[in-house]
């Protein structure tokens, strides 16, 4: 069908995205949101954004990573702080910055005034990331990208 095929070609598009990683400055990279996926995740399924969540900073920026790093032992990529420097969440393992259609519900190409925003921001892995740097739209929202959750996870893999 035509909304198959569409989502298809949305799928294997290449958009263009910053790849963080642990210890490093931000890098611009073309990449299909599959790419993405087993980046972030190290893996490659067909169950895609399992583990994955979404951290939006303005409306039109996410964050996508996957949220099992955490336990899994990956090493810390950066330290979130709100506007008065405190402590508000921890990445670890790598992530990838990704544009954002808010009307279309979709992720799209980080435009060049974003990547002029986010390089800075990113430059230096030892300095703390202040969420207020995104915009004050969404600054404190850690949204869930997709149903699956690790609580459904674990819950599916010991069978209850």
């Amino acid at each position: 069908s035509d909304i198959k095929r569409r989502y298809e070609k949305y799928m294997r598009d290449e958009k263009t995205v910053m790849v963080v990683n642990p210890w490093s400055s931000g890098v611009i990279k073309r990449m299909s949101l599959p790419q993405v996926y087993a980046l972030v995740t190290k893996k490659s399924s067909s169950k895609m954004w399992d583990s994955v969540r979404m951290f939006p900073g303005d409306r039109n920026i996410v964050i996508i990573y996957n949220d099992t790093c955490k336990f899994d032992g990956e090493p810390l990529n950066r330290i979130f702080v709100t506007g008065e420097g405190r402590a508000f969440e921890t990445l670890e393992g790598t992530f990838v910055i990704v544009g954002y259609d808010p009307t279309e519900e979709r992720y799209c190409s980080l435009t060049d005034e974003q990547v002029k925003k986010l390089l800075p921001i990113f430059a230096d892995w030892s300095k703390p990331v202040n969420i207020m740097s995104f915009g004050q739209s969404h600054h404190l929202s850690w949204m869930k990208m997709m149903a699956n959750s690790k609580a459904r996870s674990q819950r599916d893999n010991n069978g209850d």
